[in-house]
Parts: C-alpha cells; sequence; structure tokens
C-alpha cells in the first residue's frame, strides 16, 4: 500500500483558535490570523512523495520468523508512512528530527524534543489479535481526516470532536484510542508479523496532525517509559530529568480528556463525529 504525501494543490485543514503566522519559504506552512471556524492554507514539499507505508506479510514458515522481538503492547505510535504537518509541509514520520518544527492544535508550530521508534513484531502480533495494528481508511474520521490510509498501534489515541462526547463526559474534544474505534467503519485490525512505529514527543503532550487527522503525540509515563527500552528511556530522562518522578510525569497531562472503552462504543461517525 502506498501513502502519498505528496498533493498537486495545497489543503485545508479546520482549526479552532487564532495563531500567529509562520513566515518561511513557499514550501513553508503558512498561518494567517487564523480564528474558530477559518481554515489554514498548507503548501507540502516534495518530501512525502514516494512515501510507502509497509505492513509486513504474515510469516508461515516457523524457522524465518523473527526471533527475540517483542510487540510494546501499550505504546502509542504511527507506522511509518505517516505524514505530520510541519513547517515545511507534510514530511514522513520516519524523516523527522529533534528539533523540527511540527504543526500542534494547541500551540502552533513546536520544536520535536525526541523522535523516537518502536518494533511491534512476532511472536506476539501473530499470537495475540489484540496487539496488532489498527488500519483507518481515508475519511473514516470526519470529512477527508485522514487524507490517506494510514496504521497506527492499538494505542493511539485520536481526537474526536463530538457533541455526544459533550453530554456524556461534558467534553465535546476527547481522545479516542484506535482500538476503541473499531465500531466506526474504515477503521480495522490488522494482522501483520511487524510494524515499525515512529514515536514523537514535545516539551508538554500535544495533538498534532497525522495525515490530516488530529492525534497524540507520545506521552511519557512510569509504563510507556518502561517500554520503549534503556537507551530511548535515558534520551528522554537525559531532557526531562522530572519524568523520574510521578510529580514530573503529572508535568505531561494529557492534552484532552481521554475516553474509555465502554465510552467510545456509542460513537458512531454518522451521528456524532
Amino acid at each position: 500500500m502506498v501513502a502519498s504525501c505528496l498533493r498537486e494543490r495545497s489543503q485545508y485543514f479546520p482549526m479552532k483558535r487564532m495563531l500567529h503566522e509562520v513566515r518561511g519559504t513557499a514550501e513553508t506552512t503558512k498561518l494567517r490570523n487564523i480564528v474558530i471556524g477559518s481554515v489554514f492554507e498548507m503548501k507540502t514539499s516534495n518530501e512525502c512523495s514516494s512515501n510507502v507505508l509497509v505492513l509486513k506479510p504474515i510469516l508461515t514458515n516457523k524457522e524465518t520468523r523473527p526471533q527475540n522481538t517483542v510487540v510494546q503492547q501499550g505504546l502509542t505510535g504511527f507506522a511509518t508512512g505517516t505524514c505530520l504537518a510541519t513547517t515545511r509541509g507534510e514530511v514522513p514520520v520516519e524523516d523527522l528530527r529533534a528539533g523540527d518544527k511540527v504543526f500542534t492544535r494547541d500551540n502552533g508550530m513546536k520544536r520535536l524534543a525526541w523522535v523516537g521508534k518502536s518494533i511491534a513484531s512476532h511472536p506476539d502480533l501473530i499470537e495475540n489479535s489484540t496487539h496488532n495494528p489498527i488500519h483507518i481508511s481515508k475519511g473514516a474520521l470526519g470529512d477527508n481526516m485522514p487524507t490517506r490510509d494510514m496504521v497506527v498501534s492499538p494505542n493511539q489515541r485520536f481526537l474526536i470532536t463530538s457533541t455526544l462526547t459533550n453530554v456524556l463526559v461534558g467534553e465535546s474534544e476527547v481522545l479516542v484510542a484506535a482500538k476503541f474505534l473499531t465500531n466506526l467503519a474504515g477503521v480495522r485490525r490488522v494482522v501483520s508479523s511487524q510494524v515499525d512505529y515512529i514515536l514523537v514527543m514535545f516539551d508538554h503532550h500535544e495533538i498534532v496532525l497525522a495525515n490530516s487527522a488530529w492525534a497524540e503525540s507520545f506521552q511519557p509515563d512510569e509504563l510507556s517509559l518502561h517500554q520503549i527500552g534503556d537507551v530511548q528511556r535515558t534520551e528522554i530522562l537525559m531532557q526531562f530529568p522530572d519524568l523520574y518522578t510521578a510529580q514530573g510525569q503529572r508535568g505531561f497531562r494529557s492534552a484532552r480528556r481521554s475516553l474509555k472503552q465502554g465510552e467510545a462504543s456509542t460513537l458512531d461517525r454518522r451521528k456524532s463525529l
């Protein structure tokens, strides 16, 4: 499956709050006095033109299956091939680096503090179907959201704007894990022997544009820091030593309330998204 981030014409995305203009080259995202209900124009670069999203096929020969690999069950992450909105246009997540400026819903352009990688692979993906990635078809989360098919980890949360959630939990904007959205048309689990996930982190929990759908950044807590491994955990803790403590981890509180499975099960795109 090929997921091309290159667009022949500028794309438009809804925004909620006013942002300051970001100046740059012709290939730079430009935000001009955006107000509630308006849009911003994004001119894409060529960096996503040949981007390929790969789900490795199931291996039937046990002798050829990868050894000593495990799935990171609780992690959030975007499969390679997903593109984020940046000052350079849309860029594949696997090409992002710390210091790159990425567009966020709440705080405009922000620099990435850290970019990591997690590999979900056999045997867990084969033996436990709940660990398999989630495939989200174009438009499954709303009008042209996402603009292209994408694959994410089961725990990757997306921003859902709904009048129904306002009734349920008193919030019109909530985060919902992809694994809880499979009741929506176009959202389903897919079986694979390996998926490479990219993790993007800021100095706070943020919501970013991934294939033009709003999704969360990596949120460090005790579980997720444990799951990324010693090397990557050390990289983060060197930048954010407060994360050694529970109080420091609370500094990365969720950007929005997160729906539980039972709450999310009431969502129906035709009625509430």
